[in-house]
């Protein structure tokens, strides 16, 4: 009930069943990985064990064995795999597949997984930055540099306009947002009641401070919100627009006490409609949250804004990837602009529709004809819980609390 849609078709719940349901369990402890055989009368040697070495995406290394782990036992082994030099993030990725075709399976079909993620350090060679030209105005202030400008609207407080190499991709300014689009699991357990105030604490903040800071690489303009919530809370976003073009994102939530748990700190950016592609580094293939990416797996994926419209009977909150590294969004011939992580991995969804829409609409039918895309960047997503949908809370490791401080921090660049 609900892993396969009403259509037969899968939802997006299926990799995460197959992945806890497998009989073979495996992970890795530093360099040593451990097969788990849960099968009561069949050992291992019906499948292969497929090591895999790639750098976001790219496959460096293949190697496959057979291993034979009796039924109730355990097996553990080291890894003897050769990391390059060349700085970056690799991701070690084991897979047990069928070595053979059976009655229920082709041969290769995957029965379960583990990875393992090895960082090395990077060398970044230092830029040598042209000074940008910086135009203050009554109502924005622009940066003008080399195939980039920047404007910042001081009335909505944010980034109005960003153009790259004569290309206006941001027209609207982002908005902060502590709402997602209920969940049958939301409204089940009572949510919309009680998380209601967080629908209202970004759509309708006030804009309240604004500061500026100049220096000698790039201008910083920060802006403060007060959210009409009870209690009223501020919240900040600082803007780095930096002279070799790329523009820094830093949103602030202080933490706030006698307000209920929070459904999803994000920022929100209207995209026009042909920019409706995009891939991303990061949990997937399929929507994953933090409390359902058991079966997901880092790697690079692509897929379209209609692709990532998950078919809901009804439609709510969907399309999320956690642990995402960048995300590039681009037009059918390429051209887009990136978001890159700066510290710790955000969550995203690019979708068709925004959380409101989605919201409004009982019925798939209900839904305008899309004229925008929707990105969403999350700093953090509470879980869609499912112990059943009509009472159970989200277990309390997955939910966000009002009181804790959070930042979300990420780079936009031209792709």
């Amino acid at each position: 009930n609900g892993i396969v849609y009403a259509n037969r078709k899968y939802s997006p719940k299926v990799s995460e069943v197959k992945q806890l349901y497998s009989n073979i369990r495996m992970w890795f402890e530093d360099d040593m990985l451990f097969v788990e055989n849960r099968n009561l009368f069949v050992d291992t040697s019906e499948y292969i064990f497929r090591l895999t070495l790639t750098k976001e995406g790219n496959i460096i290394e293949t190697k496959e064995q057979f291993l034979e782990v009796f039924p109730g036992e355990k097996y553990s082994c080291k890894i003897a795999t050769d990391i390059p030099s060349e700085g970056g993030e690799y991701v070690l990725t084991v897979l047990a597949v069928l070595a053979k075709d059976t009655i229920w399976a082709k041969k290769g079909h995957e029965i379960s997984f583990a990875q393992k993620i090895v960082k090395t350090p990077e060398i970044k060679n230092k830029k040598i930055i042209e000074k940008a030209k910086i135009v203050y105005g009554d109502f924005s202030i622009g940066v003008h540099g080399k195939g980039f400008s920047v404007l910042f609207d001081k009335r909505e407080g944010g980034v109005s306009s960003l153009v790259y190499n004569g290309v206006e991709y941001i027209t609207r300014t982002p908005k902060i947002s502590f709402w997602r689009a209920m969940t049958d699991n939301d409204n089940g357990a009572g949510y919309p009641f009680d998380m209601a105030q967080w629908q209202i604490a970004g759509r309708y903040a006030k804009l309240t401070e604004q500061s500026i800071e100049e220096n000698s690489e790039s201008l910083k303009v920060s802006f403060t919100f007060l959210a009409p919530t009870v209690p009223a809370f501020k919240y900040k976003v600082i803007y780095t627009a930096f002279f070799d073009g790329r523009l820094g994102v830093r949103a602030e939530y202080p933490g706030v006490e006698g307000m209920p748990d929070m459904p999803v700190f994000a920022m929100d950016f209207k995209f026009k409609k042909q920019y409706d592609r995009f891939l991303f580094y990061g949990m997937g293939p399929d929507e994953n949250y933090i409390d359902r990416n058991n079966g997901s797996r880092l790697g690079v994926y692509e897929f379209t804004a209609h692709e990532n419209f998950t078919g809901y009977l009804v439609p709510q909150e969907c399309g999320n990837r956690t642990g995402v590294r960048y995300l590039k969004v681009y037009e059918e011939n390429g051209v887009g602009i990136g978001f890159s992580a700066t510290e710790n991995p955000f969550e995203m969804s690019v979708l068709p529709y925004n959380v409101y829409e989605l919201d409004n609409a009982l019925h798939r039918e209900e839904l305008p004809n899309p004229t925008y895309n929707w990105v969403r960047i999350v700093a953090k997503q509470m879980g869609v819980g499912g112990d059943d949908s009509w009472g159970a809370p989200v277990h309390q490791e997955f939910k966000i609390n009002a009181h804790e401080p959070m930042t979300l921090e990420f780079e936009i660049y031209p792709l």
